[in-house]
């Protein structure tokens, strides 16, 4: 299930209900995830929460994920790979790839709503693991919820441009390292370990991120619960948000 919604209309309020109802009364193992910047669910369970699962009772656990902090991990491996690429002495293309690399760390980290998907790719492992019936997602105000699902699309496009710099870049650096040195055996093995990184990197990335975004478009096994007041700004808000959905 998905709490989504303007803000401070109730998102947090709901969520923890839908998730308590069913812990309790459904016994149902569940799982409740907060990712909006402005966690409350500590303050609805008047207990403190983490990226680890806290149990506040039997058959609930919750977490708050901080968005910001995940995307700041992210962008730090991206930055120590690129560093990797780029030093040692190399050959010119592992600075042109260590470059490239710098550019799409700038160029991630302005996609509208990457920190959230982010943020929700760290709680995959959990809901993979087979612990959990359900899990309940107390998510950011709609417009963050909104770029989330048309975030596999944007990061493709990224994705698919490094690859292409990767593969071009990589034959540059096997056609030169034959014809001069290539630095210290140290270096070249930090680079080519750099390489091997990256491409797992990049994979794990969009799959993770794709994951995200089938589960939170999965109509047979996801719920949307659009919080709603009675009032002119959410209620038009709530029809955007609805028409996005079945669009």
């Amino acid at each position: 299930a998905v709490s989504s919604g303007k803000g401070g209309v109730g998102k947090t309020t709901s969520s923890s209900a839908i998730a308590t109802l069913f812990a309790k009364y459904g016994k149902k193992r569940t799982l409740l995830v907060s990712t909006d910047p402005a966690h409350s669910l500590g303050d609805a369970f008047r207990m403190d929460f983490s990226g680890t699962p806290t149990s506040p009772m039997a058959n609930l656990d919750v977490m708050e994920i901080d968005p910001s902090e995940s995307m700041k991990t992210a962008l730090s491996d991206w930055a120590g790979l690129a560093e990797d690429m780029a030093g040692g002495g190399g050959a010119s293309s592992d600075k042109d790839m260590g470059d490239r690399i710098a550019s799409f760390q700038e160029w991630l980290s302005g996609i509208p709503g990457i920190d959230e998907a982010t943020a929700l790719s760290q709680a995959i492992t959990h809901i993979e693991s087979g612990q959990y019936d359900v899990i309940v997602f107390d998510t950011a105000p709609t417009g963050h919820t909104l770029k989330l699902l048309a975030l596999p699309d944007i990061l493709q496009a990224g994705i698919t441009k490094l690859q292409s710099w990767q593969a071009t870049l990589y034959g540059y650096w096997d056609a030169m390292k034959g014809l001069a040195s290539t630095g210290s055996t140290t270096a070249s093995a930090k680079r080519a370990a750099a390489k091997k990184k990256i491409s797992q990197n990049l994979e794990k990335y969009k799959r993770d991120i794709q994951k995200v975004a089938l589960m939170l478009q999965d109509q047979a096994r996801t719920r949307f619960v659009v919080v709603c007041i009675a009032e002119f700004l959410s209620v038009s808000e709530t029809k955007r948000l609805l028409a996005e959905l079945r669009g």
